[in-house]
This record gives structure tokens, C-alpha cells and sequence, in this order.
């Protein structure tokens, strides 16, 4: 199963979506995941990608206020995790994460899937749009994962090991 939830920490609300499907059939074999979010309140928002063919099929969100909109609130420290949320974990490695400032288009998706053959990022046809490209793994030392975009926007492993980094996939 995979999810994506976005949180409106000042009302403590969250939508997302999600497929809600075992991947069972993708088990020890590398698939390509994508996300796209398009800023409104609404789960419908959220577009789930599998290979570049959109997936999605469940809405996830709390119930009560309304969710406004994601945000990013100076007293917190910005968090991108990958794996847990609740009672939903994964099992898994990851590899070539990448993030944009707008919602990419499912042409955009498919040019980044490339047949499963990855894409230098930042010659993507949206790559002014790139906030940051994580390779995990390729030309980072641990614990620190470095952003292959122009942007500096460098991470730090949690949880992790420094066997954790594979260089070979």
C-alpha cells in the first residue's frame, strides 16, 4: 500500500490519498513512486504514481475542521519521512527522491520514469522547478545525504545506519 498525507499543523488536520492495494507482486523488485500535490484542501488533490500510471483509490483524512492547506511553521523543523506514519510502515529501501515546488503533470511524471531507466534531474523539463534531488546514497558520506540539485538543500539520515548507503542500485 502506499499513501501520501499532507498536514495543516495549526488546525492538526491531514488529507491525503493513497492505494490502498498490497504491492505483493513488486516485492524485491525496484518500482518507480511518485506523488504530485496540488495545493487545495481537498484529498482529490493528491495523485498517486506507480511506474508513471496513476494509482490512487482510497482518500485518507481526519475528520472534524477543515483542513486549510499544508504549511511550514517556523517553531517546527520541516520533516520529510518515508516509511511510518501511524500504524502504515514500510519495508523497503529508497532511492532518487527528488521534490518540486509545483505539481507536476503526468507528462512530467512519465519523463521522470523514463521506462525505469532514472533521468539526471536536474535536466528534467521542469527543473527550474526542482526544490531538491536526493540520490541516496551517490556522492553522500553518512550521515549526511547530499541534494544533487543546484539548491543545497542537504538532509540527514535518522534512524539510519552507515551501511544503510548503497551505492550499487
Amino acid at each position: 500500500k502506499i499513501h501520501l498525507v499532507c498536514f495543516d499543523e495549526s488546525a492538526n488536520k491531514y488529507i491525503g490519498r493513497g492505494y490502498n492495494t498490497a504491492l505483493t507482486s513488486d516485492e524485491g523488485s525496484w518500482i518507480h513512486v511518485a506523488f504530485t500535490y496540488s495545493a487545495n484542501e481537498l484529498s482529490s488533490g493528491i495523485k498517486v504514481y506507480r511506474n508513471a500510471t496513476q494509482i490512487d483509490d482510497v482518500d485518507v483524512k481526519s475528520g472534524g475542521a477543515p483542513y486549510i492547506a499544508m504549511e511550514n511553521i517556523a517553531s517546527s523543523t520541516a520533516k520529510m519521512a518515508y516509511g511510518t506514519y501511524s500504524n502504515f510502515f514500510s519495508q523497503g529501501k529508497l532511492d532518487e527522491c527528488g521534490l518540486w515546488d509545483k505539481e507536476l503533470s503526468s507528462a512530467e511524471i512519465t519523463e521522470i520514469y523514463n521506462s525505469g531507466t532514472p533521468n539526471d534531474l536536474t535536466e528534467h523539463s521542469a527543473a527550474s522547478n526542482l526544490v531538491g534531488w536526493w540520490r541516496m546514497g551517490d556522492g553522500s558520506t553518512f550521515p549526511n545525504i547530499v541534494d544533487s540539485s543546484t539548491n543545497s538543500n542537504s538532509g540527514t539520515m535518522t534512524n539510519m545506519e552507515a551501511g544503510d548507503i548503497n551505492t550499487d542500485v
